[in-house]
């Protein structure tokens, strides 16, 4: 469950990171 914590703090402090994650 770590892991989709971690996911989800980084989409909303890092918006652009997660289009990278996304496309990748």
């Amino acid at each position: 469950m770590p892991s989709t914590s971690t996911s989800q703090t980084v989409v909303v402090e890092n918006p652009m990171s997660v289009d990278e994650s996304g496309k990748l």
